[in-house]
């Protein structure tokens, strides 16, 4: 609500433009609180990351977390405009240079050989930022190949959820109240071939679609990592 209230007290109205310039969650945050004041106000993202730039920033996914749930309040909301600008990137430290990157990897994985090659090959260590730049624009075009299709994650913009929701979930069970229930929860993992048969639907280009997956718990038991998928009518183990 702050920053509702800032919009307010600014004096904004529904002819306002908000511009988000920042990681992710500066462009979640920016653009929910466009998307609900006055029931939607244009806005304008510049994202400084590399996971914002191919992930956050694009595909009209706006929220914010709430009562210890990733995500729980948002909307769907596009940017005016998304502005890269990649000499944002000279200063990103190695860490979240390589968390952006490991989405542009699943990018690459859910698109072609010939892509997936290139990006298990390029030197993250020592970038060719010209070369990068490019790579970034061509991950940015997968994802919305995906929200074009599926602009309100109906279906196979699914897809593009491998590994998020995962994440979510370990980050919230680690500091949420959902720590004292399991070690590790999650919801919906897609992962495109990961099982070939049961409840699962298909779809023409990539094969299984785990959409039906509704709950995944990872539980320790004698050293050894199970992973439970629970779907609609069965359950997957893998070890």
């Amino acid at each position: 609500m702050r920053c509702s209230s800032a919009l307010q007290q600014g004096g904004a109205t529904r002819h306002s433009l908000l511009i988000n310039l920042g990681g992710g969650m500066i462009t979640d945050l920016g653009g929910f609180a466009a998307a609900t004041f006055k029931r939607g106000i244009n806005f304008i993202n510049i994202p400084t990351t590399l996971l914002a730039m191919v992930d956050a920033a694009v595909g009209g996914k706006t929220g914010i977390n709430f009562g210890g749930l990733k995500n729980e309040i948002g909307a769907f909301a596009d940017a005016r405009f998304v502005i890269i600008n990649t000499s944002f990137l000279d200063t990103l430290d190695a860490e979240n240079l390589c968390s952006g990157y490991a989405e542009m990897l699943k990018h690459a994985l859910i698109s072609d050989e010939r892509m997936w090659a290139e990006h298990v090959n390029f030197d993250l260590s020592q970038p060719d930022w010209h070369e990068l730049a490019k790579m970034i624009e061509a991950s940015i075009n997968i994802k919305l190949r995906y929200v074009r299709r599926d602009p309100l994650e109906k279906d196979i913009r699914k897809s593009l959820n491998l590994g998020h929701t995962f994440g979510h979930a370990r980050r919230v069970s680690a500091l949420g109240p959902l720590a004292q229930e399991v070690e590790r929860l999650a919801s919906l993992l897609v992962v495109d071939g990961l099982v070939d048969d049961g409840p699962a639907k298909t779809t023409q280009e990539h094969g299984t679609d785990l959409s039906v997956v509704r709950l995944l718990v990872v539980v320790h038991e004698r050293d050894e990592l199970v992973v439970v998928l629970a779907t609609d009518g069965m359950i997957f183990l893998l070890v």
